[in-house]
């Protein structure tokens, strides 16, 4: 059983020069069905994690999280966001696999974005750009 999510793709556009980034909120009520199966565009690694986390409100978070990423890189990428895989960069201190994440299988024509993701309460922030870059976003109590 799949559930089709009720969130929009990112608008058509291309990498901002030098940076662009997205600030999105989470839909009021948008939900992953309680114990359902996660949604079919996870990877292995994904649906793992997603498993991983105790509460519904964190299931929800990060499955959200990891849709606009790839809506914002798929709108980047001129693909659909469900063709957007990830990898992981080798590790520049040991050269193990767990350094920084990376678009798998870019566009052959071209090289892929850096890409930066951080997601907070319901609020997700994502940077693209040429070279590395990062960024962080922070709830505030209210």
């Amino acid at each position: 059983m799949t559930h089709d999510l009720k969130w929009s793709d990112a608008p058509p556009g291309e990498v901002l020069d030098p940076v662009g980034i997205w600030i999105v909120r989470a839909p009021a009520g948008q939900r992953l069905p309680p114990g359902g199966a996660p949604p079919d565009w996870l990877d292995e690694k994904e649906r793992s994690r997603l498993a991983s986390i105790p509460q519904q409100a964190g299931r929800d978070a990060y499955a959200f999280a990891h849709w606009a990423l790839r809506s914002v890189l798929g709108s980047s990428l001129g693909c659909s966001p469900r063709s957007v895989g990830f990898l992981r960069q080798p590790c520049p201190g040991c050269g193990g696999a767990h350094g920084r994440p990376a678009i798998r299988d870019p566009d052959p024509d071209g090289e892929a974005p850096e890409f930066s993701m951080s997601h907070s309460g319901d609020h997700v922030a994502i940077a693209v750009a040429e070279a590395t870059i990062g960024i962080d976003i922070e709830s505030w109590p209210t």
